[in-house]
């Protein structure tokens, strides 16, 4: 996990339960990776979020701004 829980109910109150909290954690997480690495933020975001469904949780780590700056 990206942020623990806590630190996502702490920075995130108007979520409305832990586990939104939690995943907009991680969303926020590709934006700040995207903009850290100079990746277009919008075309990365789309293109991980479309392979997540059809990846495997133990393949979860190529879906990464590095992996889509190498299409």
């Amino acid at each position: 996990m990206l942020k623990n829980d806590f630190l996502s109910r702490n920075n995130y109150p108007f979520a409305g339960n832990p586990d939104a909290a939690t995943n907009i954690s991680y969303y926020y997480t590709i934006i700040k990776t995207c903009k850290t690495q100079d990746v277009d933020k919008h075309a990365c975001k789309v293109w991980i979020l479309s392979k997540v469904a059809g990846t495997k949780i133990t393949r979860m780590g190529v879906l990464t701004s590095i992996a889509f700056l190498k299409l």
